[in-house]
């Protein structure tokens, strides 16, 4: 969504399901009852901004957290529907709009909206890192993802296809290492070499190698086309003994630090 027209800012719940629309109304009342609160003490500036962009965090967080509990279709397709541009984030500016207009009866600035569009970028990173990993919750997104019975037992730790209790998820006798998904796969395709592999895959022989040997994460869609040539999940190629860091979102006007060479 673009910085849009004073006469394009409308209420997006009537073009959502009504259960949809129900479940994100209280975050509205939520924030309107603190634009409330501001407007009796206007004095705190910096108050505004966040507002909005709270809500828009909000009504983000919700309806990731409804398709992360679904989890229906491919990831490319869950991608989708978070985006910035037609999906959720989306659908999440247009709330943070119809808040300010709602109540201060004009638009927001120009560059809350690019501030909001920057912290919407940054929580699409932490869904897509939610929909391979859900046993990791980033902070904030804990009381959205426990919203439902099926997300408090995942967070206790019995959700659907977790390892039985008193067992560790990183320590199991049954798991198939992404080592013996390869060498299954050479075994069925005799003369396949891992060069070939990699080509067939779309990856580099150093990805391979990485995702083989549980050396290294990478790029998701490295696992998710790698599992669609050995015929087994993308999830089964994870490297289980290694944390997965979390991206960091650069923050607007601030240059990264170079590294010396004593930091490698």
């Amino acid at each position: 969504m673009n910085y849009p027209d004073a006469r394009d800012i409308t209420d997006p719940a009537p073009t959502l399901p009504p259960e949809v629309a129900a479940e994100l109304a209280p975050l509205v009342q939520q924030a309107q009852r603190r634009y409330r609160r501001f407007r009796q003490n206007p004095s705190d500036y910096a108050e505004e901004p966040q507002i909005v962009i709270d809500h828009a965090a909000d009504v983000f967080r919700t309806l990731a957290a409804r398709e992360l509990r679904a989890r229906t279709g491919s990831f490319e397709e869950f991608r989708a529907r978070m985006d910035i541009e037609t999906g959720a984030a989306d659908m999440a500016l247009r709330y943070a709009h119809h808040l300010y207009n709602n109540v201060q009866r004009g638009r927001m600035l120009a560059i809350w909206h690019h501030q909001i569009r920057s912290s919407l970028l940054g929580l699409i990173s932490d869904a897509e890192d939610l929909w391979w990993n859900p046993e990791v919750i980033p902070a904030g997104w804990e009381p959205f993802l426990l919203a439902s019975p099926a997300a408090t037992a995942r967070h206790a730790g019995v959700y659907p296809g977790a390892p039985p209790s008193g067992t560790s998820p990183t320590v199991d006798a049954e798991r198939k290492t992404p080592a013996e998904f390869f060498e299954a796969y050479c075994t069925a395709h005799p003369g396949v070499t891992y060069e070939v592999m990699s080509d067939l895959i779309g990856i580099s022989r150093d990805t391979l190698f990485k995702i083989k040997n549980e050396k290294a994460w990478v790029r998701f869609y490295a696992y998710d086309a790698a599992a669609q040539l050995l015929g087994c999940k993308p999830e089964h190629l994870h490297p289980v003994s290694l944390p997965r860091q979390r991206r960091r979102v650069k923050a607007h006007g601030k240059k990264r630090r170079s590294r010396s060479p004593k930091s490698d």
